[in-house]
């Protein structure tokens, strides 16, 4: 007699999740040196986006990450969307932000960024939910306000979500006292 073992992402491919996002999340953090954090930042918002095949979804973000140099972030995004019809999405993304240097001598105001995300979605869909994974870029403009706090409108392209437009307001935590943003 023979048993196959299998797992249950193998019985059932509705239950399929990317177990290398574990591994970059740890690869991540073990490549990331303590000392380098400048701040940490959390910021929240409104965002539409084409989840629904039926039109556009609106939901909100999350946004809890880091600040590991003046050119990178990392962090973790979460959200949820609905179609007010049928279909609601809840979104947990990884994400690495640049952003480039060149770009930001030509802004006097603002710095512009590149974002990649990669993750997960749990979509509700006539009381049924399914799992994908997801992952996308965004561009965006960040904008100090007074003190630590700040605003950034982003455009996002990515799958299963065909596009998104979305703006967040955060606040930023300076880890190291030498950097003080009082703007």
């Amino acid at each position: 007699m023979v048993m196959e073992i299998t797992s249950g992402a193998a019985r059932n491919p509705r239950l399929r999740f990317p177990r290398f996002l574990v591994l970059f999340l740890l690869l991540g953090i073990s490549n990331t040196p303590i000392h380098a954090r400048d701040a940490l930042f959390i910021s929240f918002g409104p965002e539409v986006n084409a989840y629904s095949r039926n039109g556009a979804a609106l939901g909100t973000n999350c946004v809890f990450g880091m600040e590991l140099d003046s050119r990178f972030s990392t962090g973790i995004k979460t959200g949820f969307f609905h179609n007010l019809d049928t279909i609601g999405v809840w979104n947990f993304q990884l994400l690495l932000r640049y952003y480039p240097v060149l770009l930001h001598s030509l802004l006097p105001v603002g710095d512009l960024f590149i974002q990649a995300e990669s993750g997960g979605i749990l979509a509700f869909e006539f009381g049924e939910s399914y799992s994908t994974f997801s992952a996308g870029i965004s561009a965006g403009w960040h904008k100090n306000l007074l003190r630590n706090w700040y605003v950034e409108p982003v455009v996002s392209l990515g799958f299963p979500y065909i596009w998104g437009l979305g703006i967040t307001a955060g606040y930023r935590f300076p880890v190291n006292s030498a950097d003080r943003r009082e703007q």
